[in-house]
């Protein structure tokens, strides 16, 4: 009876274990969809102002698979309104409960705080992020990006740097390069543009930085190269468009860039600085009721923008 006894205790004992292992998987299933779900309408909060991004993808799943998801496909992270962002900073703060280590929570959550334009509070969530995972590339980049904006120039370098060290890839370059054009280092910020492109040869944000870095050096014909490159990438820019109605200014080619500007204008009919420089350039035609016209616009425009 004893021995029959003991086999049953150890029936039931391990029973018993196999069921607490089920209890455990079936839990840590139910708390991953949990994250899974949150994640995901986070992701698409923030992302809520871009047409492109698919409602149907799992952006937990692809992000964790990949670590340089995000960076291959630069995201923009725009949303229609800046509540969003808070709600996508709920979101990401409730996984963050669940599970304090989640790297990506962290890293999402200091993007939203950045442009939320939270920028010590956006550091001090990637900091974490950088603690708990040393190589994470997207924090030190995001981190970089923050300081900038706080004008800590020097920590903004050495974590783009830092970056660039992990995983050489287009968007710290170019971030970068930001960085030294502000400093007024413009062949240094074209060298990193140049290595930007060199990683991504669509990447129009780069030769549009580029074109600008050139247009600073007086280069003016090789600045249109790179403006022209940018807009056959992407062709709805209105930045671009002005950018080179300028260098075709500066080589007297008024003509083009009132082309320029009014396609700008077209592309954004609030792009002030395309009705400025449109006016400045129709005056140099005499064109002078259209460089009238395009005063009045302009001045519209900057009392709205002083109202707001």
């Amino acid at each position: 009876m004893e021995k029959n006894k003991d086999k049953a205790l150890v029936k039931t004992r391990g029973f018993d274990i196999i069921k607490l292992g089920n209890s455990i998987d079936i839990t840590n299933k139910i708390l991953f969809t949990d994250i899974e779900k949150k994640f995901n309408k986070a992701f698409l909060k923030m992302n809520s102002k871009d047409q492109s991004i698919s409602k149907d993808k799992n952006y937990l799943l692809l992000f964790e698979t990949d670590t340089h998801y995000g960076i291959k496909h630069k995201y923009n992270y725009e949303a229609n309104k800046l509540e969003d962002y808070n709600i996508a900073i709920g979101l990401f703060s409730s996984i963050l409960n669940l599970k304090p280590w989640h790297v990506l929570s962290l890293y999402m959550k200091g993007i939203c705080k950045i442009k939320l334009k939270k920028f010590e509070s956006a550091i001090e969530d990637l900091t974490i992020a950088i603690k708990i995972d040393h190589k994470c590339l997207s924090a030190y980049n995001a981190r970089g990006v923050a300081k900038k904006k706080l004008n800590d120039i020097e920590g903004a370098i050495e974590d783009l740097s830092k970056a660039i060290e992990i995983a050489p890839n287009s968007i710290s370059y170019n971030n970068r390069g930001l960085i030294k054009l502000k400093l007024n280092e413009y062949e240094a910020a074209i060298e990193d543009y140049s290595k930007a492109i060199e990683f991504d040869p669509i990447f129009a944000k780069a030769y549009r930085n580029r074109g600008f870095a050139n247009y600073k050096l007086n280069d003016f014909e090789v600045a249109i190269e790179d403006y022209s490159k940018a807009i056959e990438i992407n062709p709805i820019d209105a930045n671009t468009y002005n950018s080179r109605g300028n260098a075709n200014s500066k080589l007297n080619d008024f003509e083009e860039a009132i082309e320029d500007y009014s396609k700008a204008i077209e592309i954004n009919p609030n792009a002030i600085e395309a009705y400025h420089n449109r006016g400045i350039a129709n005056r140099k035609l005499n064109n002078f009721e259209d460089a009238a016209m395009d005063k009045k616009n302009y001045e519209t425009l900057r009392n709205q923008n002083h109202g707001k």
